[in-house]
């Protein structure tokens, strides 16, 4: 009875945004709308974007269907900080961006019960946070560890 999400949005959202990054200063660098799901596809934008000595990393899946579940946060720790991200917002098409702030990826475990499931939680910068997505692809170094501090991260949540 696993539902996946259905994902970030439409297509065309994610092409204005791209457009929009494009033309602001403020915008991400190297931000892009890639269609596929395979490493070579992934990798390119990497490439493209100076990425590419960095190792990706994929949001597990949960081990339930979570949508409209309340969840009990078990425990939450800091896994890496990335540079850059690539969200699934449709089948096989991937919405990537390099923003200027530094993310933090943090692992945090869920329960509706006794069974628990790991979900990752991107913040860009200090104070936007969100879950990710099982399927989004994370570039990181993977041992540049950066912890904001726990009253930051229960506060994000």
């Amino acid at each position: 009875d696993f539902v996946p999400s259905a994902g970030y949005g439409a297509y065309e959202d994610a092409e204005k945004y791209v457009t929009y990054n494009k033309a602001s200063n403020d915008g991400d660098l190297h931000a892009a709308v890639v269609k596929g799901s395979s490493h070579e596809v992934l990798t390119k934008w990497a490439v493209d974007a100076d990425m590419e000595t960095l190792k990706k990393y994929q949001v597990p899946r949960p081990n339930e269907s979570l949508p409209g579940k309340v969840l009990t946060v078990k425990s939450a720790e800091a896994l890496f900080t990335a540079e850059g991200v690539c969200h699934e917002f449709e089948r096989e098409t991937f919405y990537c961006h390099k923003p200027h702030a530094i993310i933090s990826v943090f692992e945090v475990i869920v329960s509706p019960d006794e069974r628990t499931s790991k979900l990752w939680v991107a913040c860009h910068g200090n104070d936007d946070c969100h879950v990710m997505n099982a399927g989004d692809f994370v570039f990181s170094a993977g041992n540049n560890f950066k912890v904001f501090g726990e009253k930051l991260l229960r506060g994000s949540l």
